[in-house]
């Protein structure tokens, strides 16, 4: 749920202006809050264009990449595909072993939440992400 929380627009723009969040800006609200892009953030002040510059930035690296995937047991989703990694860099199994037993396990956890309620919360978080 934390995971979730995060994800919430009102969370990511506040988590965004802390400095040592470390959390990415990702939602359109954070993108283009005046008071951000103005390089007035929570606990410092960063120079307009820097500000300005660092959001474009990010955003530019969203519109050629892909949203993050954030749903529920998403650590679950990541450890099982972190694990087969690791088996296949360690010459464990095959690239195809990797994926395939991935995949199996990703369908355990898929069948227990139900695809619908994933395709529905993967579907708010685009929502608010820029087009």
């Amino acid at each position: 749920m934390a995971n979730q929380a995060i994800h919430s627009p009102t969370l990511n723009w506040y988590l965004c202006a802390i400095a040592e969040s470390n959390i990415d800006p990702f939602t359109i609200n954070v993108f283009q809050d005046p008071r951000l892009r103005a390089g007035q953030w929570e606990d410092f002040t960063m120079g307009a264009d820097i500000s300005s510059e660092l959001l474009d930035a990010s955003y530019k690296s969203l519109m050629s990449g892909f949203p993050e995937f954030v749903v529920p047991s998403y650590r679950k989703f990541m450890e099982v595909f972190t694990t087969n990694m690791q088996k296949y860099y360690a010459e464990e199994v095959t690239a195809q072993k990797a994926m395939d037993d991935t995949a199996k396990e990703w369908s355990v956890t898929i069948d227990r939440i139900g695809k619908d309620k994933i395709r529905q919360y993967y579907s708010e978080i685009i929502k608010q992400m820029p087009p």
